[in-house]
């Protein structure tokens, strides 16, 4: 069974958050999304390519950007 990840944000949750995903992982074959705000980050959890690549890794499947919905 396929299901989607989506991370779209980075904040204080975000290593339960990995945790969870490789959980899902383990079980699913797990479609991973990002956000927009996480490809803008850059902090204590690394930058957004450090993420993308630990998502493709946990995944071992290319990580996509979720768009946006319009303001």
């Amino acid at each position: 069974m396929q299901i989607g990840f989506i991370l779209r944000d980075v904040g204080d949750g975000y290593p339960g958050a990995m945790a969870e995903l490789e959980q899902l992982a383990g079980k699913f074959q797990v479609l991973p999304f990002i956000g927009q705000r996480v490809l803008d980050y850059e902090g204590k959890f690394g930058d957004a390519h450090e993420i993308m690549r630990d998502m493709q890794r946990i995944c071992d499947r290319p990580v996509n950007v979720w768009p946006e919905r319009p303001q």
